[in-house]
């Protein structure tokens, strides 16, 4: 039965979201594996030559927009694939490490929302501050973000079934 409220149809509606969001999720993929090629190729930069450009604040912002996008953004992009995976013995395992990389996804996913919550309640402008204060390894966070970015890259490049 359709939905019309005051002549809109609601049908026609949700199904043109349903179809954004899966266009989104694919744009998201393929602008990852753009971002995060400019994102290793300033870091290695940044690594041999030494000149300290990881602190500045051009590169700073650079590299958050590349770790927002590849991460964060992909979280719902994991997800969705998920969701439509057809389950065969043979993409069961494709399939499974999707569903590892989504449950990671999700745990950063909680924890950055954790330390902007605690920020916003606490009025801290400094992130570190706030992870210390909720106990928060920032090493083991950052580490964990890496190996995301990078099992991310190698996916979406056909490195691996996922």
């Amino acid at each position: 039965m359709k939905q019309r409220i005051d002549g809109i149809d609601g049908d026609a509606i949700t199904n043109a979201l349903r179809a954004f969001n899966r266009w989104r999720d694919e744009f998201l993929i393929e602008l990852s594996t753009l971002l995060l090629l400019v994102g290793f190729v300033m870091g290695t930069i940044d690594i041999l030559a030494r000149k300290g450009i990881a602190v500045q604040g051009w590169f700073t912002v650079t590299w958050a927009i590349v770790q927002a996008i590849a991460i964060d953004g992909l979280f719902f992009a994991v997800w969705s694939r998920v969701a439509r995976a057809e389950w065969t013995w043979r993409t069961a395992p494709k399939n499974v490490s999707m569903i590892v990389v989504g449950l990671i996804l999700a745990l950063v996913a909680m924890v950055v929302n954790g330390i902007l919550g605690y920020q916003q309640v606490a009025g801290i402008a400094d992130s570190f501050t706030a992870m210390t204060a909720l106990h928060i390894s920032a090493s083991a966070f950052a580490l964990t973000r890496a190996i995301l970015v990078v099992s991310e890259s190698t996916k979406k490049n056909g490195c691996t079934n996922a």
